[in-house]
């Protein structure tokens, strides 16, 4: 696959008063299962794995296998996953992708999802993101697929 940015050092850390963003890693597994499953029906549709996702029968072998994926695109310039922590990073509150869009006049889609006993943050999340990616990547054209906001 292609790469997502040519000539762009993509952040792996990014802090504001409100959350910490940080590359999603595998040390990570553990945290983002309990997140995910703890909030299935809230998350359905809210991520780049579509509809049906998560599945309540996900397994954290799999949750590892899917994060190991998104390492490794990570790695290559192809996608980039964020975790989302509270500020003082002792919370794990969700996640945040950065991918190639299928539409050639779109540069990626920006997916974002906090689990439910966070979701009265997702839009203060959103703002954030969108002035991160306005301020500091080389993107023009971005959408927001799931989000409220269009």
């Amino acid at each position: 696959m292609k790469k997502l940015i040519d000539d762009f050092s993509v952040p792996r850390f990014h802090k504001t008063n409100n959350f910490v963003v940080k590359t999603l890693g595998t040390e990570h597994a553990s945290a983002d299962y309990e997140a995910v499953m703890s909030s299935i029906e809230h998350l359905r549709g809210k991520s780049p794995c579509g509809a049906d996702w998560p599945s309540p029968d996900l397994t954290l072998e799999q949750n590892l296998k899917d994060i190991a994926w998104h390492e490794d695109e990570f790695e290559k310039g192809i996608s980039f996953a964020y975790a989302v922590f509270s500020p003082n990073e002792a919370d794990y509150m969700g996640c945040v992708y950065i991918m190639p869009s299928n539409d050639k006049n779109i540069d990626a889609e920006i997916w974002i999802w906090l689990k439910q006993s966070e979701k009265e943050k997702e839009s203060l999340l959103e703002t954030e993101i969108r002035e991160w990616i306005l301020n500091q990547w080389p993107l023009d054209k971005t959408i927001y697929p799931n989000s409220k906001n269009g």
